[in-house]
């Protein structure tokens, strides 16, 4: 994994199990940002973003860490940072689309937060309650 200005890069490949691999990427493509909505529409805790300002805060993120898989790169994990480089990082919006959790994916993109090398010092969270 190599980074760029704080930036994952997604050069290396992870196997989920033994017939998938993931990979990570820094940035959405258009039918990974609809797929991101479609997360967020599926738990309550951001069930109401809207395509619109999902674009607009992608725009202003300072780090995406995201995992898609397949052929057509189907995004299957988020998580974003926002982050002034030095000393302060927070994390939000750690999400895995239903059908992989249990697989180790939110271990995976929070491991990949972790350790993406950044002048930030301190790493915080943001955290709501996961629907049941």
């Amino acid at each position: 994994m190599s980074t760029e200005g704080g930036v994952v890069t997604g050069d290396d490949l992870t196997a989920a199990d033994s017939a998938t691999a993931w990979r990570t990427v820094e940035r959405l493509n258009d039918a990974q940002i609809d797929q991101l909505v479609d997360l967020y529409r599926g738990e309550s805790w951001c069930a109401n973003r809207r395509l619109e300002d999902v674009e607009r805060m992608l725009a202003h993120t300072d780090v995406i860490v995201a995992l898609v898989e397949g052929p057509d790169d189907a995004l299957v994990g988020f998580a974003r940072v926002l982050t002034d480089f030095v000393y302060r990082a927070t994390l939000y919006d750690v999400i895995v689309r239903a059908d992989r959790r249990g697989s180790g994916l939110g271990a995976e993109l929070l491991d990949r937060v972790v350790n993406t090398p950044s002048p930030a010092r301190w790493i915080t969270s943001t955290c709501s309650a996961a629907r049941e």
